[in-house]
């Protein structure tokens, strides 16, 4: 009788956790979109007028969810440079958007071939993985997910929470909870670290 008490509150407590994360990084994560838009940062592209062009009519096209001439666009961009990531990266999220995931597949990875620390492919990637079951494959691409900057540690918390959002056992979903909150820490870190560093440069 006393193992069956501690049992129903023990799962009391696992639930009132994770409802307490849940909270704090639902609240957190809506202003990070307000901050980062839903489809990520985009890279300085450079001067070149033609390249801007492409990239900002695709880019006004996805957020429009038109995805075939946002695939035109980006398509364009990247014949007219093939080690060009941003534009392998975004014909990946276009095809991820049409959910042809073997293209969008193949797009991050090339991506991430040109520009292995350009930490939108792993978050990508982890987002493919999830969408489509392969949870294992999620957690492995989010491990190697590079912390370049205070927007890559709210990456890496986000691509932790959708992936706890598809775990069953409540303890392994406590477990991913406190990296989602491990990592918001980190970015707040991050982001203390870079106000410092514009201070001594100042």
């Amino acid at each position: 009788m006393t193992n069956i008490i501690v049992k129903k509150r023990r799962n009391q407590l696992k639930k009132r956790l994770l409802r307490r994360a849940g909270i704090l990084v639902l609240i957190y994560f809506t202003s990070f979109f307000t901050l980062y838009g839903i489809f990520g940062e985009k890279p300085n592209i450079g001067n070149n007028q033609n390249i801007s062009e492409f990239a900002n009519k695709g880019e006004e096209f996805l957020a429009k969810n038109n995805f075939p001439d946002a695939l035109q666009y980006f398509s364009n961009l990247f014949s007219q440079d093939e080690n060009d990531y941003y534009a392998a990266n975004r014909i990946g999220k276009t095809y991820f958007q049409l959910k042809d995931y073997e293209k969008a597949k193949f797009y991050f990875f090339l991506s991430k071939e040109i520009a292995p620390f350009y930490t939108e492919n792993y978050f990508d990637l982890a987002m493919l993985y999830i969408e489509t079951n392969d949870l294992t494959s999620a957690d492995n691409i989010i491990r190697l997910m590079p912390l370049k900057k205070e927007s890559d540690a709210i990456k890496k918390a986000l691509a932790y929470k959708k992936l706890s959002e598809k775990i069953e056992n409540p303890e392994d979903k406590i477990l991913y909870y406190n990296l989602v909150l491990d990592y918001l820490k980190n970015s707040k870190k991050q982001e203390d670290k870079a106000a410092y560093n514009s201070t001594v440069d100042d």
